[in-house]
């Protein structure tokens, strides 16, 4: 495995990085305004029934406490992930199958992470690195491919793709998270070669973590 980092003393790294310190603000602005709202969407159901959409007291209390410390959880150091995930389980029960669990879910997957705003490719640019961390072979760097298409010459752009070290399905309040966030290729990130296992039950080491490039092995 290969270390990994983000070099902040790096004047082009920052400049890099402000697309997702931007992004940040504005996913707190829209979260913000859910809790203020007491509902998920832009408007109320109208099954008074389904109760899926609206936020209970301790829903609120869970994300108003999430808002509060969304800087902090974007940028957290990798090394103390393992003891945030602990904490939000142990602390605001945010397991798997719970109700705040699909909140979250929904807040940072599937409108933060999956949402067209996010910026993946700022994220692999930031890193800086040419080749993934966890095969040591394929580019994951932003490449310009020519090639022809129907009789015309077109440029495409070929890049890495992002792993999330800790599963966002299982760990949504990190799908965000830059540090969780592993350029990698292709072939390391989709199956049958992407690793399935539960990096806090198998104490894997996030690349991140890494420092001495000699522990990777074919």
């Amino acid at each position: 495995m290969i270390p990994i980092q983000y070099d902040l003393t790096n004047p082009n790294v920052r400049n890099v990085l402000a697309e997702y310190d931007s992004f940040i603000l504005n996913f707190k602005r829209n979260l913000d305004n859910a809790i203020r709202r007491g509902y998920i969407g832009q408007k109320k159901i109208k099954d008074e029934q389904d109760l899926t959409q609206y936020l209970s007291e301790q829903d609120i209390k869970v994300l108003t406490w999430i808002s509060a410390h969304i800087t902090f959880i974007a940028n957290m150091d990798a090394g103390i992930m393992k003891r945030f995930i602990q904490y939000m389980i142990s602390e605001w029960n945010i397991t798997n199958g719970t109700v705040i669990h699909s909140h979250i879910h929904h807040f940072f997957v599937k409108n933060g992470y999956e949402g067209k705003k996010f910026p993946k490719d700022a994220l692999v640019k930031a890193v800086n690195i040419d080749t993934c961390p966890y095969c040591n072979r394929n580019n994951v760097g932003l490449v310009n491919l020519s090639k022809v298409e129907n009789g015309r010459d077109v440029i495409k752009n070929v890049k890495g793709q992002l792993d999330h070290f800790y599963n966002k399905e299982l760990y949504p309040y990190l799908a965000i998270s830059r540090n969780n966030l592993v350029p990698s290729c292709a072939t390391c990130n989709e199956y049958p070669n992407k690793l399935s296992e539960d990096a806090v039950a198998t104490n894997l080491v996030n690349p991140y973590e890494e420092t001495n490039s000699d522990s990777y092995s074919e």
